[in-house]
Order: C-alpha cells, then structure tokens, then sequence
C-alpha cells in the first residue's frame, strides 16, 4: 500500500512500542502483532516500531536480536520493560490485549507496565466477553480506562464494550481482522487434499477456545445433516 509524502508526518509518532506475542511462538497473537509489526514497518518507512513479546518460557524459543522479550510471570520483568519503553523515547504504547498471554489473575501483570508508563495507550481487544471473570472484568476495566484509543475486530465487541464496561463509543475503531494475501484457489480444487469431496464444508476458522460457540454448533449438527447430508463441519 502507498502513501503520500506526508503521511508520516500525519502519523505524528514517529516512535512506537508494540507489545504482544512474536514469531516464531505458535500461536494466533504472534502471528498478528508480527504482521502488525512488518505492516506498519513498511506503509511507514520512518516509524520506528520496538516489538515487546510475551513468552511463558515453556517452549525454548529463540527469538530474533531486535525483539524485547518480557518474561510472562515475571512481575519484575513487566516493570523492567515499563522502564526499557520510557527511555527508549517512543511516543505511545500498542497493545495486543489477550488474557491468557500475560502472567497474574486474569492478566493483571500487564498493568504492572501500563501503570509504569505516561505514554498514551492503543489497544487491540482480542477477546470481549459480556460475562468475563471478577478478575477478568478488573483487569479489562482498568486497560479500558488506560487507553486512549481501541480497536476491535467487529461490531458486536464494539456493541459489547459500550452496553456492558460503558465505553464512549467516540474512542473504539472496528477494524475487521485481515487474512494473508494468497493467490486464490477454487476450495474444489483443494478439498481432495483433506479427503474433503463432494462435501460442503462448515469451517470454525482460528484457535480453539471454550466461547467461540464450537458446543452449540456439534448440538446443530445433526439437523443440519438431516437437510444437507453432505455437509461438514470442520
């Protein structure tokens, strides 16, 4: 994607924080913040971009020079990178919120940071529960009313936001999630590979998680292959 000659200077920042997971950890917040990362990298030659990555310690991962790495239970580990982003000059903190990447109750230790730092705050919501935990719910209020600015990546966590934590709607952004750029196949062409034929696939696309209403589709199931015995759910 191009820009004109003055969208840097639009950007106002020039020096950004970006605090998530990173390749090459395996999972869905690595992979995203790391295409943040590279996107904004290149619509925006001149932004510095330092990427802060969680990392739980239990698979060995090497991580390249440049990435900051923050030791998930490590509470000292959340102030020593509160410190790290404040002297490095960058202007304002993204966060990729999920709650099972930070260390504490509910994923309280990332406010450990946040409160370590006078540097406005966009947040990325990747999970929004209208029946979160007490310490979920503690957590996701104090974040919501750390950030300036948040992004979600449909209209029902923005409906949620405003009707159940009382967010001013004027600061939430919907930004729908992106999927890499493949050349496109025709899904005819692809189902023999997975022993897929003749069938209408139903896909639940990402990671597996207990609120993404998997149950209540394998409870469907069966009317739906009484009407379309070709139909499967994947």
């Amino acid at each position: 994607m191009k820009h004109g000659p003055l969208r840097d200077d639009v950007l106002g920042l020039g020096h950004i924080a970006l605090i998530g997971n990173s390749v090459p950890r395996r999972c869905g917040i690595a992979t995203f913040t790391t295409h943040c990362h590279d996107a904004m990298k290149q619509a925006y030659p001149s932004l510095r971009v330092d990427l802060y990555a969680m990392d739980n310690g239990a698979d060995g991962i090497v991580y390249a020079d440049d990435i900051h790495v923050i030791a998930q239970d490590d509470p000292a580990a959340y102030s020593e990178a509160a410190a790290r982003i404040e002297d490095s000059g960058a202007k304002a903190i993204w966060l990729q919120h999920e709650f099972g990447i930070f260390g504490g109750p509910g994923g309280d230790l990332i406010l450990r940071l946040l409160d370590r730092t006078r540097l406005p705050l966009v947040v990325t919501l990747h999970t929004i529960s209208d029946s979160p935990s007490p310490d979920e719910r503690r957590v996701m209020d104090h974040i919501l009313r750390r950030a300036g600015r948040i992004m979600v990546m449909a209209g029902r966590g923005r409906d949620i936001l405003i009707s159940h934590y009382g967010v001013d709607p004027t600061i939430i952004a919907v930004i729908p999630h992106g999927v890499p750029d493949r050349p496109y196949v025709e899904p005819a062409a692809m189902k023999p590979r997975f022993g897929w034929e003749g069938r209408k696939v139903i896909l639940t696309f990402g990671l597996l998680a207990p609120d993404k209403g998997i149950d209540q589709m394998i409870r469907a199931m069966p009317a739906v292959a009484e009407a379309h015995p070709d139909a499967l759910y994947v």
